[in-house]
């Protein structure tokens, strides 16, 4: 019973923490980008 809750909460934590990094590591090549074209 717990263990399934604990497992449903790291899933949600690992979605999450997926979706900050995809958003972060696009917006670093982005500025990079920018920097570059400058």
């Amino acid at each position: 019973m717990l263990k399934g809750s604990v497992e449903r909460q790291v899933e949600r934590l690992k979605a999450e923490d997926y979706k900050l990094w995809s958003s972060l590591s696009g917006f670093s090549l982005q500025s990079k980008l920018l920097t570059e074209m400058s």
